[in-house]
C-alpha cells in the first residue's frame, strides 16, 4: 500500500485486496465506487494516516489485522 497523501511513492503497509464491490461494507460503511477493501497485514510506516478514519483507527499501525478502505491507485499488485 502506498501513502495516499502524495508524499512520493512510499510503501506504508502490506495487505491484501479483498474486494472492490462498491456495495460491500467496511466497518459498517458502504465501500463506494472509488475505494477497495483491504486487509492490512503489516505496517512499514506505522504512523501513516488512513485514507478513511475509522472508529478507534487513524493510523496504519492501528489497522493491522483489520479491513479498511483504500484508494485503488495507492495499491501495488
Amino acid at each position: 500500500m502506498i501513502d495516499w497523501t502524495g508524499n512520493g511513492n512510499a510503501i506504508i503497509a502490506e495487505g491484501r485486496i479483498i474486494t472492490s464491490d462498491p456495495d460491500d461494507l467496511v466497518n459498517d460503511c458502504r465501500l463506494g465506487p472509488s475505494d477497495v477493501k483491504v486487509l492490512v497485514d503489516a505496517a512499514t510506516v506505522p504512523d501513516a494516516y488512513l485514507w478513511r478514519l475509522e472508529l478507534n483507527m487513524c493510523t496504519i499501525e492501528s489497522a493491522i489485522g483489520q479491513m479498511i478502505a483504500w484508494l485503488p491507485l495507492s495499491v501495488l499488485t
